[in-house]
């Protein structure tokens, strides 16, 4: 607070501290304009606050470069597998108590669906070196109930299939 500045209004003045509008933290402000301790805290304050505004542009954005920006996240994705790890786990503890009630919700509405799971898990295993009973090309790594009434019988299917499969 001891410092003093000519600013461009011809007035000397003090440099303040100041609690920043994004974070919350106490921050040296040094231009008259600056509401922020940083470009990055302004920049997610505004994004925050003109929610639908930056929606609407992002969407229209995808879509017109689709192709690109889809590469784009495939190739982050493969060159930075760990930090997305990383990402995913600090997002799951942050909503630990959205996550589980989802989970909590499907298996209310699904318990026939969890007895099936259950009784497969418990009786059948995937042989070694089994392949994928769909493409026949990876290791089958997942049980696929057909009829969740027959917990039993199941397909030996690989990760991607049974996405395929159970999403389509």
């Amino acid at each position: 607070m001891s410092k003093t500045k000519f600013d461009h209004n011809w007035k000397w003045r003090k440099e303040e501290k100041l609690i920043c509008k994004g974070c919350e933290k106490e921050f040296i402000r040094k231009s008259q304009n600056n509401l922020f301790c940083s470009i990055n805290c302004g920049q997610n304050y505004r994004r925050k606050n003109n929610h639908e505004r930056y929606i609407n542009y992002d969407k229209k954005r995808y879509l017109k470069d689709k192709d690109k920006i889809t590469k784009q996240h495939q190739k982050y994705r493969r060159e930075n597998p760990e930090k997305l790890r990383t990402k995913e786990r600090k997002s799951y503890w942050k909503n630990k108590k959205y996550y589980n009630g989802i989970s909590k919700e499907w298996r209310e509405k699904n318990p026939e669906k969890i007895k099936a799971t259950t009784i497969a898990n418990n009786k059948i295993t995937i042989p070694q070196n089994q392949l994928c009973e769909i493409c026949n090309e990876r290791e089958a790594t997942i049980k696929h109930h057909e009829d969740y009434t027959k917990p039993i019988e199941v397909k030996f299917v690989c990760a991607s299939c049974h996405r395929t499969i159970c999403h389509s």
